[in-house]
């Protein structure tokens, strides 16, 4: 006789959508704690799995997960009202000190925390030293250059207050510990810190650490009136612990043992507190993402494309999260968010580097939220997505074999510009389907540098003999909408002798002479869009490259590696080919002398000369611009 197994149910709220094979979850918020969530669903993703009894496994572990949360959540809402006896008052007092000594293990066992202090203090260097300057009585002495300075505000010695010099990270070794200099930063960032303890505990400041008493006894799920009598005694107290812990920070810092106490039994478990630079997120009540978002916008001037993709990336950790508050978030709910951001690449077909973007972007906020005292750490610190569901498509670099055929388009060799005649042809912008992809190729340029240049980024400077040679400057400037990568793009090229040869000091000026003050270069490419008249030309020049056979990963950004490689193999220094590039290189010296400017960019034509490709041979063809005011 043969016994036919059981039949599997699905759990409670473990369901398949139409036309799915794979199990889906989901939990509504029960109607008590709605205030806590925008919508009906606390969870609602795939289980990842269409094998049923290992969807009903997960689904028990998810929805043991959420009942723990509702709990706490509970416990927030309606908190224990007790009375502030000397007991009570050492019990919160002893949690304080141990969040500050936790707070400070776990700086210590991330890299983001040091060296974000160490990027701190050098935004405060830069700032103290441009405050200096523009005090000076001899400020208004002191000329301009063309460049960086002149677009984007005053700059000592090529650095800004915004953005200070780029420095080398190497790869964090969790064995070998924290740098030196990092280990210096945190030690005189605890210094300061139990500085104004000591003050605040000579003063008897109890307001200075009300806040952080009300967190924690908000975590026990308790609720004191700190203004009677005895909870001013509590307060003094809590910031007797407080300035305890602080202490204990300076002595670790000499290398004392000072070990965390483990969490007393009778705090609930939550999730807090957070890694980072001490003390519970106290004024992070009803702060969520999207705040992190809005503050991370008004810290600097953000490129649209920029706040279009982090916007997007802020509305798919609320879809995948619910949206919590940031003071409810904890390593245990951010790793939780990267293994959904993983299990949503692998389930969608996105590559690993598509989903850690978005990861990249949280972790981002989350540092704004820290330096807004909305969460004491980042949580999200040391998390990465290593899965995705396909492979990433690497850009190729046009080999030299491929340049002929590419460039046997009557564009080039009959100065036929494509006809406005369509939306995706209109994206060429007229003369630019000729020069920008020439520009790229004898430049090593970035597409969007190219397109936003305007006619007197080119100018004539002298060589060494006397003779004039036209020199090309990438540089930023935010009312003309010209943006760069990093500092190290802002650079001065002289012009390839190939260009000069096919017309390009000759369009230079005519397009001068039709257009009057300094405008566009390419007035025809459309501005519009997130990317810019870089992302217009670009979509133009994909289907240029489909039409002449080139369906591979190469576009018009792999111009710029071909003149990578090709400066490799003519044997010109690495330092030398970031200096023409602009990229970012990854050596000390690198970084300090990728960057030229008008007066020294002579001296890169010898090298930017060795640029050649024997089998493009392409006729001069230029008379006039096609394009009119």
């Amino acid at each position: 006789m043969c016994v036919q197994p059981p039949e599997v149910k699905p759990h409670d709220r473990v369901t398949q959508r139409p036309q799915s094979t794979v199990w889906q979850f989901y939990v509504t918020v029960p109607p008590h704690l709605t205030h806590h969530f925008k919508g009906p669903w606390a969870y609602r993703k795939s289980l990842g799995t269409r094998d049923l009894p290992e969807a009903n496994r997960r689904a028990k572990l998810i929805d043991a997960e959420w009942v723990q949360r509702f709990r706490e959540l509970e416990a927030q809402d309606n908190p224990q009202v007790v009375t502030l006896t000397p007991t009570v008052a050492a019990d919160v007092a002893a949690e304080v000190r141990r969040w500050v000594l936790q707070a400070d293990d776990n700086m210590r066992d991330f890299p983001e925390g040091p060296r974000a202090l160490v990027d701190r203090e050098e935004r405060q260097r830069l700032l103290a030293i441009i405050a200096q300057a523009e005090a000076s009585p001899l400020a208004a002495l002191w000329p301009l250059e063309p460049g960086p300075a002149a677009h984007a505000g005053l700059t000592i010695a090529g650095a800004t207050a915004a953005a200070p010099a780029a420095r080398v990270i190497p790869p964090h070794d969790p064995l070998a510990g924290i740098p030196e200099d990092q280990r210096e930063a945190l030690a005189r960032f605890n210094a300061e810190a139990d500085g104004r303890a000591a003050v605040d505990l000579a003063g008897r400041n109890l307001r200075a650490v009300l806040p952080m008493a009300e967190a924690v006894t908000k975590s026990m799920g308790k609720r004191a009136d700190w203004g009677t009598p005895e909870g001013r005694a509590g307060l003094l107290e809590v910031l007797k612990a407080y300035r305890a812990g602080r202490a204990d920070l300076t002595r670790r810092d000499v290398g004392d043992v000072v070990n965390t106490p483990a969490q007393a039994p009778m705090v609930q478990a939550q999730e807090g507190p957070q890694e980072g630079t001490g003390g519970p997120a106290v004024q992070s009540e009803g702060r969520r993402m999207g705040d992190a978002l809005t503050a991370w916008e008004g810290l600097g001037v953000r490129k649209p494309k920029t706040v279009s993709v982090f916007t997007r990336h802020v509305g798919q950790f609320k879809d995948m999260t619910g949206d919590p508050l940031l003071s409810t978030i904890g390593k245990p709910s951010a790793s939780r968010f990267r293994a959904d951001l993983q299990r949503w690449a692998v389930e969608k077909g996105k590559t690993r580097e598509t989903a850690d973007n978005v990861l990249a972007t949280i972790k981002a906020l989350a540092n704004v939220a820290v330096g807004e005292d909305w969460m004491v750490s980042n949580p999200f610190a040391g998390l990465a997505v290593t899965e995705g569901g396909k492979e990433a498509e690497a850009r190729e670099p046009w080999t030299p074999e491929e340049l002929p055929t590419l460039f046997a388009s009557p564009v080039f060799t009959s100065y036929r510009m494509p006809p406005a005649d369509s939306a995706m042809s209109r994206k060429a912008g007229l003369d630019a389907a000729y020069w920008v992809p020439l520009l790229c190729l004898f430049t090593g340029a970035r597409p969007g540098e190219v397109c936003q240049l305007w006619t007197d980024d080119l100018s004539e400077v002298r060589d060494s003999k006397g003779n004039p040679l036209l020199v090309l400057e990438f540089r930023a400037n935010k009312e003309r909408g010209q943006s760069l990568k990093n500092p190290s793009s802002w650079r001065a090229l002289p012009i390839h002798s190939e260009l000069i040869r096919l017309g390009i000091r000759d369009y230079l000026m005519a397009v001068i002479e039709r257009q009057g003050p300094p405008g566009p270069l390419f007035p025809a490419i459309p501005k519009n869009g997130a990317n810019g008249p870089g992302g217009q030309f670009g979509q133009w020049f994909g289907d240029f490259k489909k039409a002449h056979g080139f369906h591979t990963t190469k576009t018009l950004h792999s111009f710029r590696h071909t003149v990578e490689t090709e400066l490799g193999f003519a044997e010109v220094s690495p330092t030398l080919v970031d200096a023409i590039t602009g990229h970012e290189g990854k050596g000390v010296g690198r970084k300090r002398y990728a960057a030229t400017i008008r007066r020294n960019s002579v001296r890169l034509r010898p090298h930017l000369e060795k640029l050649t490709f024997p089998g493009l041979n392409l006729p001069r063809v230029f008379t006039v611009p096609t394009w009119k005011p």
